[in-house]
């Protein structure tokens, strides 16, 4: 198959971000582009859905996920419950 260059302008951080990402999925920057584009005329629409995490958590939140993580690896987490009453009445206990 004939292949053709195609020439795009982005600001150096986007074009840097884009190439992480297509490390991280294990692609080429060429390949991740080709895939969004073969995607695009497939659906005929722009899909936006990227499962990739696209922001990045400050300490203060760093911090406390490590204190939930560290209290579910303890076992201290309530059950599931099956309503809200369920919830409440456990809340006032």
């Amino acid at each position: 198959m004939n292949k053709v260059v195609v020439n795009i302008k982005t600001d150096p951080e986007t074009k840097e971000a884009a190439q992480t990402l297509a490390d991280d999925l294990g692609l080429t920057l060429s390949a991740l582009i080709n895939a969004q584009l073969k995607q695009l005329i497939h659906h005929r629409r722009l899909v936006l859905d990227a499962p990739y995490p696209v922001m990045q958590i400050g300490g203060k939140t760093e911090k406390m996920l490590d204190e939930i993580h560290k209290e579910v690896a303890e076992g201290k987490v309530s059950q599931p419950f099956d309503s809200t009453e369920a919830l409440f009445r456990d809340l006032k206990n």
